[in-house]
């Protein structure tokens, strides 16, 4: 029986302060300790088992600053040294394939950007042809289809962390869904559709930390053929949610120093691992947690996703 496995991690907050913070809310960046663990363990489970893509969905920085994202483009391409004696392996090490998305957090800078500077931002610190990626079991073809989701988002919306999206990318992801699906059928394989991007349809408004009501409208018209979609966002985890959207999985953030502070509401740490594999009468989707317990992430039992 044929399987894929997909590393799923979100809201990394590379760089800042618990100190610090300037004009964008918690925005305080990564617990060492946290990052470090996170690349201990993606090394460990490396090791055991083959992983055939990473999924980052969004707030890889904490305020979008040039000098967050060289710290985030070194962990993710090079790797990261400790100290003298101790060194650990980028992000994408024996990782063959690569979705990747923005989140609010990395257009900031301390400051509100318009749709036309977010889109050059992404351009240059973002790998923007790893925003479509497919992995092929016997029987389905996997299809992951990214989509910045702060890229159409006005000023008073990316203030309040609200998500939408712009022309451009539902142009994109429209056309992709449909060659992915011709595709499927030229080569004799099933279409399974993952939206990915950073905001939660499962969670927040129009107002505040959600999506901007034309963001949802699309999402809902559109993506009939999506069988789930991954997200994250919120610092919070959740499987299933079933609503707005079809089924939902939501990555807790795995670094972010706020959420280890005394007062924090956030106590959840963690990255998923998913995996699909061929089943009788559909593809089989499972996630497995890795939860952060103090010293290191430790893999938790695995949970079937029903879509």
């Amino acid at each position: 029986m044929a399987m894929r496995r997909v590393v799923h991690i979100s809201d990394l907050h590379i760089g800042g302060s618990i100190a610090g913070g300037g004009r964008v809310p918690r925005a305080n960046g990564h617990d060492r300790r946290l990052l470090e663990g996170l690349l201990i363990a993606l090394t460990n489970l490396r090791r055991a088992r083959a992983i055939d893509a990473l999924v980052i969905t969004g707030d890889v920085t904490a305020r979008g600053g040039p000098d967050e994202f060289a710290l985030y483009h070194t962990i993710r391409n090079r790797g990261l040294e400790s100290d003298s004696s101790t060194s650990f392996a980028p992000l994408t090490h024996g990782v063959p394939g690569i979705v990747e998305v923005p989140g609010n957090h990395d257009y900031w800078n301390g400051v509100v950007l318009n749709p036309w500077i977010n889109a050059a931002v992404r351009r240059r610190h973002f790998q923007t042809d790893c925003e479509h990626l497919l992995l092929s079991t016997d029987r389905y073809l996997i299809c992951l289809h990214g989509a910045c989701s702060t890229s159409g988002a006005t000023r008073r919306e990316q203030f309040c962390a609200v998500g939408a999206f712009a022309d451009a990318d539902r142009v994109a992801t429209e056309a992709g869904i449909a060659a992915d699906t011709a595709w499927s059928a030229n080569i004799g394989l099933e279409p399974f559709h993952l939206f990915v991007t950073h905001h939660s349809a499962a969670s927040g408004s129009d107002v505040v930390n959600g999506f901007a009501d034309r963001a949802l409208t699309w999402l809902q018209g559109l993506l009939a053929p999506v069988q789930g979609f991954l997200t994250g966002h919120t610092h919070t985890p959740v499987v299933n949610p079933r609503g707005i959207v079809p089924v939902e999985v939501r990555c807790a953030t795995t670094t972010q120093a706020w959420q280890t502070l005394p007062w924090s509401h956030w106590p959840s740490r963690e990255f998923l691992v998913h995996e699909f594999a061929d089943g009788l009468a559909r593809l089989e989707w499972s996630i497995t947690p890795w939860i952060w317990k103090g010293t290191g992430f430790q893999e938790q039992p695995p949970a079937a996703v029903n879509y």
